[in-house]
């Protein structure tokens, strides 16, 4: 159809562009675009991309790792798993900033295809640790939506980078929540303690505010404020309340709403916090007190989404 009519012709444009490294970057990005939709026309874009690198081996070595480097991840998008890993070994890399690219993409791929030692092969041959630390991170993501939680929890605990081991443990825990409650709590334990005591701020505050929101989001209400209102920042922790109250409110749980609603010390939070209690007025038709409520909200912008948020529910 037209998808693949539109796919033809970028792949022509592609192939028109006289510089090697440039062409291949463009036949790389255009095989992951077209991969799903017509996984034949991946495969033959990306062995072109193959043969370009091959053509071109007698380049200049950090020239010629970018080539295979693009070559790889044409490959890995298409599928073509054994070709991709024989391109990225069939020689020594001159660049490793070239060959973190390439494993980073493999692992991707591995991981999609299930094949998850493969995957966990590539994210630790990726020599950057923080670019390490993202591969891994994506790969327990990946084991977690795969329903893998033991080796997601592995995965999630061999995070050098402190920060992204908190968010990796962040999302088994929200994937555990509805499965084993007493596992969650463990495992969102140690992701709180991972975020204080071993990512820097302000990130530690985003993890916390993440574990806050998968403990709300299954009504965990006392471990969710626990969470929030231990945050350090005044910042996070404004927007963590108001966060909270607004789904406290639509659990009609009033005396939390009130109590919390006083540990506010912003006035953009005091507002957001309103803007929550208003949907959930507007959710249960108690429209007369959302009315009253939304008329002392002073900021336009929590006034549309307080109304917004009625209509969502």
């Amino acid at each position: 159809g037209q998808a693949m009519a539109t796919a033809e012709r970028a792949e022509q444009v592609a192939a028109d562009i006289a510089d090697p490294g440039e062409r291949l970057q463009d036949l790389a990005a255009l095989t992951a675009a077209v991969a799903r939709a017509d996984p034949e026309a991946a495969a033959r874009i990306a062995e072109r991309a193959r043969a370009i690198a091959q053509a071109e081996a007698t380049s200049d070595g950090f020239d010629a790792d970018k080539l295979r480097s693009s070559a790889v991840r044409a490959l890995a998008a298409a599928g073509l798993l054994d070709a991709a890993w024989e391109v990225l070994t069939q020689k020594r890399w001159t660049s490793p900033f070239d060959l973190d690219d390439a494993l980073a993409a493999l692992a991707g791929s591995f991981a999609r295809s299930g094949l998850w030692a493969e995957a966990e092969r590539a994210a630790r041959g990726i020599s950057v640790p923080w670019e390490q630390a993202d591969a891994l991170l994506a790969l327990s993501g990946q084991l977690v939506r795969a329903g893998e939680l033991d080796a997601a929890e592995q995965f999630a605990a061999s995070i050098g980078d402190g920060a992204k081991r908190a968010e990796a443990l962040t999302g088994l825990a929200s994937a555990l929540i509805p499965l084993d409650t007493d596992r969650a709590r463990r495992v969102a334990a140690a992701a709180e303690r991972t975020a204080r005591q071993e990512s820097q701020p302000p990130w530690h505050d985003e993890t916390l505010a993440e574990l806050a929101g998968a403990l709300m989001e299954d009504q965990h209400w006392t471990e969710a404020e626990r969470v929030v209102l231990a945050m350090p920042q005044a910042s996070y922790r404004n927007r963590a309340i108001a966060g909270l109250i607004g789904g406290l409110a639509r659990a009609d749980r009033a005396g939390d709403v009130m109590r919390l609603y006083r540990c506010l010390s912003d006035p953009a939070a005091a507002s957001q916090a309103e803007a929550g209690i208003v949907g959930a007025l507007c959710a249960t038709r108690h429209w007369d007190e959302a009315g009253e409520l939304a008329a002392r909200i002073t900021d336009p912008y929590y006034v549309t989404q307080a109304f917004r948020s009625e209509e969502r529910h």
